[in-house]
This record gives structure tokens, sequence and C-alpha cells, in this order.
């Protein structure tokens, strides 16, 4: 019976440190749990300044694989997480990142990160992709440009 009773206690060990793992703010900025699946739309710009009044607030994007000083910025004009029971809503992820810079590092299929990163000023861009909970990585699925309605 002592045998018994160590294997539960281990166990309930193992179950607490699991749930722990899920609590908010315990692994990174996000709370625990799977990748985010965040739908973006705005207008894509080279610089903050020329973003500034575009949307309801901005998001800074830099690349993988690109110098770390290359930045696009999005003057987001929605926002939202889409799934089944997220913890965040979209205008939630962005305030979360907002203390970071930048706040996602892209990743992607290279055809899909050059659409995005080469879009010129100005052009209308809706992107959805998964973001990692701790590391702020966007994995692009989507990213369509020059979106009517946007802006």
């Amino acid at each position: 019976m002592p045998r018994l009773c160590m294997v539960a206690l281990a166990l309930l060990a193992i179950a607490a440190v699991a749930a722990a793992q899920r609590v908010p703010g315990v692994s990174g900025p996000f709370p625990g749990g799977p990748p985010l699946l965040l739908k973006l739309e705005g207008v894509i710009q080279p610089t903050r300044a020329a973003v500034q009044r575009t949307g309801f607030t901005v998001a800074s994007l830099a690349f993988a694989g690109g110098s770390t000083d290359e930045r696009r910025w999005l003057g987001v004009t929605k926002a939202r997480t889409v799934g089944g029971d997220q913890p965040l809503d979209g205008k939630d992820v962005l305030a979360v990142v907002a203390p970071f810079t930048p706040n996602f590092l892209v990743v992607g299929a290279k055809d899909m990160v050059a659409r995005l990163r080469d879009a010129p000023p100005g052009t209308a861009v809706r992107v959805e992709g998964l973001v990692n909970q701790g590391s702020r990585t966007y994995f692009l699925r989507r990213v369509e440009r020059d979106v009517a309605g946007v802006g």
C-alpha cells in the first residue's frame, strides 16, 4: 500500500505541474495552450511614422532570415483570433505584444513572407497565421494584398 500511495502522489505532482504551465503568464507573453490563430487586416508601411494614423493600433513586423533592422509596420484596422475556445481576442494579442520590438517575427513559405515584406507602402493587406505562445513568432498561413475595404 505505501508504494501505491507514492505512485498516486507522484501522479498528483505531475498533474499539478502540468496545470501550472497552463496558467496565464507562466510561459511567455501568452497564456498556455496551443498557438493562437490570428487574423489581421490593415495597411502596410515602411516606417512607424507613416502608419501612425492608420487603424486603431500599430504592429511591427520583423522577418526571419532578414536583417534585424528590417521591419514593416502594419496599421491594424481589424484583429481577431479564430477557432474554438481562444483565451485572447485579436486586440488582446496585440496588447500583449505591444511592449516588445518587434511585435512579431514573421515566418512561413518564402513567397508568402515576400508578399507581405515586399508590399508597396500603402498596400491594404489581410494576413492570417499561428502565433507561437512564447516567442511571438507569427507563422503565416495566408497573405492577401490590396484587400478592398481595409483602411
